[in-house]
């Protein structure tokens, strides 16, 4: 997965809050990073891009819909795993 942006729920018209270039691979893990209170009682859609890894071709695009943002003190109490079989393909 590449070219993830990650919007407030319902403000996916609007600028993403973040986003991540880098590419991913299967069993990777992308981090957001938000600011103190920004994360409080929101959700978020997360959209992403699949390309061919031979190619570099776009495949896909997906989303994942109403992602609460866990807090913590570091990445390890805050991470939220997401599944990309959970994810909606949106083209």
């Amino acid at each position: 997965m590449t070219n993830i942006r990650y919007y407030k729920s319902g403000e996916e018209d609007k600028d993403p809050v973040a986003t991540d270039n880098m590419s991913y691979h299967q069993n990777d893990f992308a981090f957001m990073g938000l600011s103190d209170g920004q994360a409080h009682n929101q959700t978020y859609t997360i959209i992403y891009e699949t390309k061919d890894p031979n190619t570099g071709e776009h495949k896909n695009t997906w989303k994942f819909e109403n992602v609460a943002v866990k807090q913590g003190k570091d990445k390890d109490e805050a991470t939220t795993a997401l599944s990309s079989v959970n994810a909606t393909k949106i083209d």
